[in-house]
């Protein structure tokens, strides 16, 4: 993207509700885990992406990490959790559907973090009296 445009988006985020600037090419993609399922807004898949799209994608090792912890909920259950690079938020919304108790979303790339927004919106999660927070680390 130029520089131009980039600025001009920038601007326009603070006028404009959040999701609205998805990366063009973003589409949903479905994922199951056991009887868990998810719909993720993501850009393409790990073989085919720019590097300015690392964050916007799920990786393999996010489905291991969601097989891992369907495997050994009790890892997950009534604990608080922070995802550090959470890219799409697939590995925070599985650990919401296993019982966390808290969950704290991080990420550096601001389209990342909106993707992460738009996926909580698609997979909305109950966490009783606790909440989701979604944080940017740039």
């Amino acid at each position: 993207k130029s520089s131009e445009r980039r600025m001009c988006e920038k601007g326009a985020e603070s006028f404009f509700a959040p999701g609205l600037f998805l990366e063009e090419g973003s589409s949903q993609q479905s994922f199951r885990f056991g009887e868990i399922s998810f719909q993720i807004e993501c850009v393409g898949n790990h073989m085919q992406h720019t590097a300015s799209e690392e964050g916007q994608i799920v990786w393999p090792a996010a489905e291991l990490l969601c097989r891992f912890m369907l495997a050994n909920p009790n890892m997950i259950k009534g604990k608080s959790v922070i995802e550090l690079g959470s890219g799409v938020g697939l590995c925070g919304l599985m650990a919401a559907r296993l019982g966390a108790s808290s969950i704290i979303l991080t990420d550096y790339d601001s389209s990342a973090l909106r993707l992460i927004e738009q996926n909580l919106k698609l997979n909305p999660v109950e966490l009783g009296h606790s909440c989701c927070q979604i944080h940017g680390m740039g």
